[in-house]
């Protein structure tokens, strides 16, 4: 019987590592299933940037406008925002109250997201803006430009907080780690940058490519920095050292702008948004492909993974947002006992649960 149970336990877990199909594969004996949810958004012009709070999704396009949807019946709430310049990234705060707009002239526009009115404006970039994100508890915002500077808001005081200066080209991405300490940048420069968020400081100034960096992530664990490129490489990198700790085999499609790399919130896969219209799913244990998800027709503009792990949206060129649902499971918890006495006689005993 003990014998009966180690086979049929071993056969579980070399099945836990075999691919299950094109959408669901395992890694260390978890489950990941990305299932297509129709139907999705049709915006019928190119989506450039999206965001995602609660149950409400903003969406910016090349035309200007903002739309906020709901994240269920994917039915249109409000356009809160008519532009004649293009939209080039958005934002929620953390609470969902204030949606940021960062537009092609340099302006950042922060909104009421509840009554739909206009907050205030920021002006100091000098050309279009990439890249806006707000830190955890929302008190500050940070963007990047063309005009190759980040800059850090104090939302309390609407103020500039600080500039970051450092990058010879313009800044394409920006992340801030979840204790807000810590600011990623990605440039056209081919470098990936720290910066410490209170004294404006460079921590890691990393040579991480020939072409531009066009995305950049950090880790929910805050141990892991991702770097994509227009050559199809990525990279990641320890946040501490700066050190690579793997890279990712070049698809030879660029990666998305801005919001191209996202972590899950375990740190176990990466998604990455091509401009070939593919979103790759990456094993970070092993570095290898373990999904693509083809759905769009045109360029990726925009992926991210909801903060609950539960959901990727993607957008792009097509005017789509498009929805995938994450279903996680724990397949099987294994403890290996070896117990001293039993290890001389050449005996192992395997404790499993199966959840």
């Amino acid at each position: 019987m003990r014998l009966k149970t180690i086979i049929y336990l071993l056969l579980i877990m070399a099945l836990s590592i075999i691919m299950l199909s094109n959408e669901a594969f395992c890694i260390e004996g978890m489950s990941y299933e990305f299932i297509f949810s129709k139907p999705s958004i049709n915006y019928k012009k190119s989506i450039t940037s999206l965001s995602y709070n609660a149950n409400t999704i903003a969406v910016g396009s090349i035309d200007g406008n903002v739309k906020l949807y709901e994240f269920e019946s994917k039915k249109e709430i409000k356009a809160i925002i008519r532009n004649s310049h293009p939209v080039t990234s958005i934002t929620f705060s953390p609470n969902g109250n204030i949606i940021a707009v960062g537009l092609e002239p340099g302006d950042i526009i922060l909104w009421d997201a509840n009554y739909k009115e206009r907050i205030k404006t920021f002006k100091g970039h000098k050309s279009r803006v990439n890249s806006i994100k707000f830190n955890k508890d929302g008190s500050f915002l940070v963007s990047a430009s063309d005009d190759r500077l980040i800059k850090i808001w104090d939302m309390k005081s609407g103020g500039e907080l600080r500039t970051l200066s450092g990058h010879t080209d313009a800044v394409n991405s920006i992340d801030i780690s979840e204790d807000g300490k810590i600011v990623v940048s990605g440039s056209k420069d081919g470098y990936v940058k720290t910066w410490d968020t209170s004294s404006g400081n460079r921590l890691l100034n990393i040579n991480a490519d020939s072409a531009s960096i066009n995305s950049v992530s950090i880790s929910l664990d805050g141990v892991m920095i991702a770097s994509g490129s227009t050559s199809g490489l990525i990279k990641i990198w320890d946040v501490n050292s700066g050190e690579e700790k793997i890279t990712l085999p070049s698809q030879k499609a660029s990666i998305t702008a801005d919001k191209g790399l996202q972590f899950s919130p375990d740190s176990n896969i990466l998604a990455s948004g091509q401009q070939n219209g593919s979103i790759v799913i990456w094993d970070l244990s092993s570095g290898e492909i373990i999904s693509e998800l083809k759905q769009h027709k045109g360029k990726i503009n925009a992926i991210l993974i909801t903060s609950d792990g539960k959901n990727l949206l993607s957008t792009g060129d097509d005017g789509n947002i498009n929805f995938w649902r994450i279903r996680v499971t724990e397949i099987l918890n294994i403890a290996l006992k070896a117990d001293y006495d039993n290890w001389q006689r050449g005996i192992l005993s395997l404790e499993a649960d199966v959840v």
